[in-house]
């Protein structure tokens, strides 16, 4: 069950709320069900703003089975009070993610083949607008809390949640792909489980970044 009631009408407008103890709206409800329905609305929406209403895309529904995660990791009380005083805390949290040491590979590997598409060549000025750029992922939802990010790999859409709990001390990232895992190949198998383990080294890195810079600034 849904942590809160969704309106359809917001959905539309790119503006899922809730309610939270955390101030501004919630698009992945900080849940992987949350983030599933709106990865699922999200991809109705570019269906039909593309038109192109393929057979592959008639059943997309929250009912459909999604590869879907969520991890969080407990940050201290000076980090979240730090955050709390920004004003766009979540666009702080995913300039760490994409800045931290630990996605510096990827980042290098990335960018001479995606840097052109970039809105920002430096992620860590990027303003992170709606619509807004960075190497593969285009920014589709943000919050004072929370921001979800777009992409596609290999034939696959998905969304990247990045978002923060100052009342559990926890910030958090959630990935919604558009694959079945019961009925994905050996490869994509695979590729979950190194996706699982490395889900979860980007977010410690994000951490850990978030508290270099919340102890630089305080």
């Amino acid at each position: 069950m849904l942590p809160f009631k969704y309106s359809s009408s917001l959905v539309r407008n790119r503006n899922i709320t809730g309610s939270t103890k955390s101030r501004g709206s919630l698009g992945g409800g900080f849940t992987k069900d949350g983030l599933k329905y709106w990865a699922t609305q999200h991809w109705k929406l570019s269906n039909s703003d593309n038109q192109r209403r393929s057979s592959r895309f008639t059943d997309l529904d929250e009912t459909h089975t999604y590869y879907c995660d969520l991890y969080s990791y407990k940050v201290s009380t000076e980090c979240i009070n730090w955050l709390e005083g920004q004003s766009n805390p979540s666009v702080l949290l995913t300039r760490a993610w994409f800045g931290s040491t630990r996605f510096m590979l990827e980042r290098v590997l990335m960018s001479p083949f995606l840097q052109a598409k970039s809105t920002s060549r430096n992620i860590t000025d990027a303003p992170l607008n709606m619509n807004d750029q960075y190497l593969g992922w285009s920014v589709q939802f943000r919050a004072p809390h929370e921001l979800i990010l777009t992409y596609n790999f290999a034939s696959k859409r998905g969304c990247t949640m990045i978002a923060f709990d100052p009342s559990l001390r926890k910030v958090s990232t959630g990935n919604c792909l558009e694959i079945d895992p019961n009925k994905a190949s050996t490869l994509w198998k695979l590729g979950i489980y190194f996706h699982q383990w490395y889900a979860k080294f980007l977010l410690k890195g994000m951490a850990l970044e978030l508290e270099k810079q919340s102890k630089k600034l305080n």
